[in-house]
């Protein structure tokens, strides 16, 4: 189960996006003090690489069919939540 191979990187809630084809996915993980993206492949056969990074919070809700393009939600106090 992909939420067992990186339930290591998780932290702070179960936030994760995966590829239309399911073979890579895309979570939240504050291991480098902010909460940046990263991408993994779902058998967990290589390390994560990091897809964002900035000092907003974000959470991944969604990827593009071709994999081109991904959907994050950043928290703001004013607006609430704002699609990027």
């Amino acid at each position: 189960m992909i939420a067992e191979q990186v339930g290591n990187y998780l932290d702070h809630g179960f936030f994760l996006a995966s590829a239309s084809d399911g073979n890579n996915i895309i979570f939240r993980s504050s291991r480098d003090g902010g909460f940046n993206l990263y991408e993994k492949p779902a058998s967990a056969a290589k390390d994560e690489e990091v897809v964002l990074k900035s000092p907003e919070e974000k959470y991944p809700a969604s990827w593009s069919q071709d994999g081109r393009f991904l959907l994050y939600v950043v928290p703001d106090p004013k607006t609430k939540l704002d699609i990027q």
